[in-house]
């Protein structure tokens, strides 16, 4: 149409990769991450990093793994279960994930089709 500014297709920002904190313990944290060929919990972490196996230096840890987790440097796949990111692989590049199957919690037969 004549008369009408068009403006271009607005592009979704670049994501910026995110970047560990330059302080020791982050860096021996994930160091640990890189070494390991599965999810970590806290106890684990604090294994790994000669640390005691104590309450307080475990809850320490989790907190500590929760801030990297929050910006995107660990993903925490389930609750107190920590890992690094992964690119996805070629298979699964692109597709989503199926959603969860619902129980039915109805007792009634379903309706026939005619």
């Amino acid at each position: 149409m004549a008369g009408f500014l068009q403006l271009p297709d607005p592009q979704p920002p670049a994501a910026l990769a995110p970047k560990p904190p330059d302080h020791p313990a982050y860096q021996q944290t994930m160091a640990v991450f890189a070494a390991a060929e599965a999810p970590l919990r806290a106890r684990q972490v604090c294994r790994a990093m000669d640390l005691e196996i104590a309450a307080n230096h475990i809850n320490n840890t989790r907190l500590k793994l929760k801030r990297p987790a929050e910006g995107g440097i660990l993903a925490e796949t389930e609750q107190g279960l920590f890992t690094q990111p992964r690119p996805p692989d070629d298979a699964t590049a692109g597709r989503l994930p199926l959603p969860k199957a619902r129980k039915r919690t109805s007792t009634h037969p379903p309706p026939l089709c005619s």
